[in-house]
């Protein structure tokens, strides 16, 4: 008995790694690279209900369909032209991963010549790299956020913007970091002509109350501006053809430490109706330097106590003023100083002069 299992064990063994062989191993399947909900509500109330997952990486237009939200599992990219739908409104919850762009989002639509309903694009909680190809293009109507993203400009093409925009209510930022890498040179965010028809004009001269044919807002809420490009990025470049009123807002903290001709490019013709930007500083801006490192030739500025983005409008409360050396703080319509801001890299930053009191 004894002899009969020894000489059984080395052909059992043969018999198995023969079978093993033979028999094809099954493909593993693919992780989930995504999952998409209806909408965020419904991820909240169902997250382990999606409408649909996918086992790739790549974000495509049949993936966005007429859903809602997107949580990713892994870094994703975009790799051919994909769009959201008139009328769609899409949030890209990165969760924590990192979205590569190599090609075109369209916003709100295909098409730039015809006044569409409010579409919106939300990326969120995570990286996004652009590298090439126009990144967004929002059409008519559109509305752009970020939220809790590192955002990085590689591109090396002033024509690849990150944002290109015919018609957009609004861009914005909010808690990122903006960095242009070495050897970028892009016009990062393109404000060309607005869409001027009578959609816009009704819901333009009717909400904010100015006759002309075209507000956009643009925010940087507590956002970090990075530009090792050595001078060779515009992060916005403006190029109108007509009267559009175009408002950047820094607000909440944003830190940044120039806006000048390299931050903000103006290349309207001189013969047509010229684009109006107005750049609106809140007090509770942060800077490197005990100054207001303003330089930029063609726009003005104006500070103030309180800036909120309501929506896709700035909210801006009394405008301010910086208080000049040797001159007393009046109590009852106070000036702006340099305060500390309690932050290493952006120490100083603009408030309202505070008075301690001590009691005996």
């Amino acid at each position: 008995m004894k002899r009969f299992f020894a000489i059984s064990v080395p052909v059992l063994a043969f018999f198995v790694l023969l079978t093993l062989l033979v028999i094809p191993t099954a493909a593993k399947e693919p992780e989930v690279g995504y999952a998409v909900y209806n909408s965020e509500a419904d991820y909240l109330a169902n997250p382990s209900r999606p409408a649909q997952v996918y086992n790739t990486n790549l974000l495509t237009s049949e993936a966005y369909a007429t859903r809602g939200y997107i949580l990713c599992y892994g870094d994703v990219s975009i790799v051919e032209e994909t769009m959201l739908e008139v009328g769609q409104s899409m949030i890209i919850d990165l969760n924590g991963h990192t979205l590569t762009a190599q090609h075109k989002l369209k916003v709100n639509g295909n098409s730039s010549g015809s006044w569409n309903p409010i579409g919106s694009l939300t990326i969120k909680n995570g990286t996004v790299i652009h590298k090439t190809y126009q990144f967004i293009q929002p059409r008519c109507n559109s509305e752009i956020y970020f939220e809790n993203c590192n955002i990085i400009e590689t591109s090396p093409d002033k024509s690849n913007s990150f944002i290109y925009d015919g018609s957009c209510r609004i861009i914005s930022f909010k808690d990122c970091t903006i960095t242009v890498e070495k050897g970028a040179r892009p016009q990062m965010i393109t404000l060309g002509s607005a869409f001027s028809g009578t959609g816009a004009d009704r819901l333009y001269k009717d909400e904010e109350g100015k006759q002309l044919d075209y507000v956009r807002n643009v925010v940087f809420e507590n956002t970090m501006f990075i530009d090792n490009s050595e001078g060779f990025a515009s992060i916005i470049y403006v190029q109108s053809s007509h009267e559009d009123y175009i408002n950047i807002s820094f607000t909440d903290c944003s830190s940044f430490n120039t806006i000048g001709d390299s931050f903000i490019t103006y290349a309207n013709d001189d013969t047509k109706d010229r684009a109006s930007v107005s750049l609106y500083i809140s007090k509770s801006t942060r800077y490197k330097e005990k100054s207001i490192p303003f330089n930029a030739t063609a726009f003005g500025f104006k500070l103030f106590d309180s800036i909120e983005r309501v929506g896709h409008r700035v909210v801006i409360g009394n405008e301010c003023t910086l208080l000049a050396p040797g001159e007393e703080q009046n109590p009852e319509s106070p000036k702006l100083i340099f305060g500390d801001s309690g932050n290493a890299e952006y120490p100083y930053q603009l408030c309202f002069n505070t008075v301690s009191v001590t009691w005996f």
